[in-house]
């Protein structure tokens, strides 16, 4: 690895320490092709493989094996078995394996709301990869996470701007 790719993944090393965490967010996706937009507020817990992910709209939970959606306006639940290659479709997950599946593509420091950040960008190593890029800002100053950003094979952007970030807590 080159100085600058050890110095990136040595980041966020540090920052996927966390055993679980719990964040706040605004969630934004755009389809730049068909000038589609979508701004959702929310939150997500995370341990290990288990998820909780909370909007206005719906909410999200998985054991790891089982992901059960509920759409609360139509008072409708889905339950689906994940396969061992399916994508979960949830951007997090992409952080236990990033060494493994990504290569540095950029490595930055910027303002960012008046706070010292570094920027990660990465590019999959495989271009079937459901995620092909992925920049994920930290603040320096707390090695927190303050944005994640995701392209899909669709070139869709999807962005979780975090506005509250708790790590290591205690979870059932």
């Amino acid at each position: 690895l080159s100085q600058q790719e050890e110095a990136a993944f040595s980041l966020l090393d540090k920052v996927c320490q966390f055993h679980n965490f719990q964040a706040k967010f605004i969630y934004h996706s755009q389809a730049v092709q068909e000038q589609l937009e979508e701004v959702v507020e929310g939150t997500i817990t995370v341990q290990d493989n288990q998820y909780r992910f909370v909007t206005a709209d719906q909410e999200v939970v998985s054991n790891g094996e089982t992901v059960w959606l509920y759409l609360k306006a139509a008072s409708e639940i889905q339950i689906n078995t994940h396969g061992p290659n399916q994508q979960t479709g949830l951007f997090w997950h992409w952080l236990k394996n990033y060494r493994r599946d990504y290569v540095l593509a950029s490595f930055c420091s910027e303002q960012v709301d008046e706070q010292a950040c570094h920027v990660v960008t990465l590019r999959a190593k495989e271009q079937d990869k459901h995620f092909p890029q992925v920049a994920i800002t930290i603040e320096q100053a707390t090695s927190c996470i303050k944005s994640l950003e995701v392209w899909d094979e669709n070139n869709i952007q999807y962005s979780f701007f975090i506005t509250n970030f708790d790590t290591n807590l205690v979870l059932d």
